[in-house]
């Protein structure tokens, strides 16, 4: 079976992809090639991980999507570009909430994603950077000086998703604009997730950057319970929990992992932790609730063949909102540390493997098209492997092998895609 056209028609069947490249519309004017056109060879490259439009366009002048798409002449790089820049962000973006919307109806997480509960956690990373911008980068782009002291330009972006259990979806991924901080974005993003994917989660994790009032009480506001941790120590929280428990003894726990597996699982990596935990606290006066606090010394372990070759100790604290009665402090400390699970599974994965590094365009919109087409093909492609194909990265087959299996699908199908014709929309 051919494995592009066995995501092409899981897409069309279980999320209505045909029905929304007919509706999708553009603003360019008329157009040689056609909206849906563009959006589908732009989502298919990011699927077989070209990695770059100009490969793509080069793949065209090759005949190599010759079995993709109808007509002799296919789009070039630049016509792709121009497209993003005129894409409908708004039409993307709610395409990418009603995959999720329907996920969350077939059950993707029935157990939640750890523990029994739906977790999600927020961060920003840095896409990429140049000191050789383009004349039109100069106009939005965010600068700073180097460690030589030359002046260079960046691109950052913000994600919400899943952790915990896989697929491990992308809910949202936002562009950063010059002069906006990271929890300014983030609390955008929340909100327009509240509007578009009302009670996706059940907590939200973040580490240090966000344990500012206004981000929880963003969340609070929609609901959900926030999980941050907190490394100031000089916050009046942190003070008061190291006060009230200096006499008290901690809960102790040995050999644990954060993920729950064996050690040799878990790569030679284990916790020693001990744990103190208060809640009722209401001494952050700028937060809308009352918090709990844990307090963390955790003593991390790296075994190398059976023998302890590092112990590294750190102290910090977790300020949630989530009650004693229904979490133990345990609990508490394996969710702040599954955060990690953003850096490692979805932007370390979207940068080595998707070509997620590359400037597609250097127009503001397109940016955002760019974000929002890669979180619909991403999902799409870890709901295709663990739900379609019924964990096939379990079983040997991993994303790498797939992207590679569809990149041969895109050359080898029977009859072209039946992309909607322009204008029909």
């Amino acid at each position: 079976m051919n494995r592009f056209q066995q995501l092409w028609d899981y897409g069309v069947k279980v999320f209505g992809l045909y029905e929304f490249l007919k509706r999708y519309q553009d603003s360019r004017v008329n157009p040689q090639h056609s909206s849906a056109a563009i959006i589908s060879l732009f989502m298919c490259s990011i699927a077989a991980r070209a990695g770059s439009l100009y490969q793509v366009e080069r793949m065209g002048k090759s005949g190599e999507l010759d079995r993709l798409m109808r007509g002799r002449k296919k789009p070039s790089a630049d016509t792709m570009g121009y497209a993003a820049e005129r894409a409908s962000v708004d039409q993307l973006k709610g395409y990418g909430a009603s995959m999720i919307q329907k996920a969350r109806r077939n059950k993707v997480h029935p157990f939640g994603t750890y523990r029994g509960w739906r977790v999600c956690a927020v961060d920003g990373t840095e896409v990429y950077s140049t000191k050789s911008p383009c004349a039109k980068a100069f106009e939005w782009s965010k600068r700073r000086l180097s460690s030589n002291g030359e002046e260079e330009f960046y691109e950052r972006a913000l994600a919400i998703s899943y952790v915990g259990a896989q697929p491990r979806l992308v809910l949202t991924m936002e562009r950063i604009s010059p002069g906006e901080g990271e929890v300014t974005a983030a609390i955008r993003a929340l909100e327009d997730l509240r509007l578009r994917n009302h009670r996706y989660c059940d907590i939200i994790c973040a580490d240090a950057l966000y344990a500012k009032a206004p981000f929880i009480n963003a969340v609070i506001e929609q609901n959900m319970h926030v999980l941050v941790k907190v490394k100031q120590d000089y916050y009046h929280l942190v003070r008061d929990m190291d006060g009230l428990m200096a006499a008290e003894p901690p809960q102790v726990f040995y050999g644990v992992t954060s993920r729950d597996e064996p050690i040799m699982s878990n790569h030679g990596v284990s916790y020693d932790v001990e744990l103190w935990d208060a809640e009722g606290l209401t001494s952050w006066e700028q937060v809308n609730c009352p918090l709990r606090c844990v307090k963390v010394r955790e003593t991390k372990k790296v075994t190398s063949g059976g023998e302890i070759v590092s112990e590294t100790v750190s102290e910090y604290h977790i300020a949630t909102t989530v009650p004693i009665a229904i979490m133990k402090p345990l609990l508490v400390w394996e969710i702040a540390h599954r955060r990690w699970d953003i850096e490692n599974t979805v932007f370390n994965d979207l940068k080595q493997n998707w070509g997620f590094r590359h400037c597609y365009t250097h127009d503001p919109n397109g940016i955002r098209a760019v974000y929002a087409l890669y979180c619909i093909v991403f999902n799409l492609m870890l709901l295709f492997a663990y739900k379609n194909l019924k964990g096939a990265p379990r079983r040997g087959v991993t994303l790498k092998e797939l992207a590679r299996q569809i990149m041969v699908g895109t050359q080898t199908l029977a009859q072209p895609l039946p992309i909607p014709p322009r204008g029909s929309g």
